[in-house]
C-alpha cells in the first residue's frame, strides 16, 4: 500500500513496516551498521507543522526479526519523502502492547485533543493538503466582495465551529496572514460542506 495511492487515513496512528529503499537509507546512518538494515517499523502520525509522518520505532537486517537502539536520536520521514514506498501496516495487538510506551511518547508529543478531533472529520478530506493534514482550503467572504479560497491550519475545534490561522494574505486590509479567526460549516444549497467565515450561504456571491 502507497501513501502515494491512498493517503494518510489508513496509516494514522498505526505500526507499520518500510522497506529501506535508496531514498530512505541515508537518515539512517546514527544506526549501528545502517547499511545492512533491510526494514524498519514505523509509528504513522500527523504533525501540526511538518504533516504526516512515520517514525523510526524498530529496525531490521532480515525483514524478520526487530530489534531497537534507544541512544539514537529518533528518525522520522514525511509523508512526501515516501509517497512511492510498498508500506506495510501492523495490525498486531502484541506489538503494540511491546511498544506501548515509544507510541504514547509520540502520542504525548501530539496537539490538544479538539485539534485531534478534527483529524477524525472525515468530511473535511477533500480541503485537506494531502500531506500536511491540519491544512485546508476554505473560503473567506467579507461584505460587498468576492470569496476568496485560502489556505488556513485548523488550531482547535470549539463548540462547532473551528479556530483556524490563516497561512495567506486576505485581500481584506482587516485580516492578515498569521492572523487566528472562527469558521463555520456552512452546508451550501446543493449539500455541499465548506468551511467559511459566515454562517450563511450569500447568494450568487459565495462561488465554490
Amino acid at each position: 500500500m502507497k501513501y502515494q495511492q491512498v493517503g494518510f487515513r489508513p496509516f494514522k496512528n498505526k505500526l507499520c513496516v518500510l522497506p529501506v529503499t535508496d531514498s530512505i537509507r541515508p537518515q539512517l546512518a546514527d544506526y549501528d551498521q545502517y547499511q545492512d538494515i533491510q526494514s524498519v517499523m514505523v509509528y504513522g502520525y500527523v504533525d501540526h507543522e511538518d504533516g504526516f509522518c512515520f517514525e523510526v520505532i524498530s529496525l531490521s537486517k532480515d525483514n524478520e526479526s526487530f530489534y531497537e537502539e534507544n541512544e539514537v536520536p529518533s528518525v522520522c520521514y514525511e509523508s512526501d519523502e515516501i509517497l512511492e514506498v510498498d508500506i506495510e501496516i501492523l495490525d498486531n495487538f502484541d506489538l503494540e502492547n511491546h511498544y506501548f510506551e515509544k507510541i504514547l511518547q509520540i502520542q504525548n508529543n501530539q496537539d490538544c485533543a479538539s485539534l485531534k478531533w478534527t483529524r477524525e472529520l472525515k468530511y473535511l478530506d477533500e480541503y485537506r493538503d494531502f500531506h500536511h493534514i491540519d491544512d485546508v482550503r476554505i473560503y473567506f467572504s467579507l461584505e460587498n466582495r468576492a470569496t476568496e479560497e485560502l489556505w488556513a491550519r485548523l488550531e482547535a475545534m470549539i463548540g462547532n465551529d473551528f479556530k483556524v490561522c490563516l497561512l495567506e494574505e486576505p485581500s481584506s486590509s482587516e485580516h492578515h496572514r498569521g492572523q487566528e479567526i472562527i469558521l463555520h460549516l456552512l452546508t451550501k444549497k446543493d449539500g455541499k460542506k465548506v468551511l467559511s467565515n459566515v454562517q450563511v450561504e450569500r447568494g450568487n456571491d459565495f462561488k465554490v
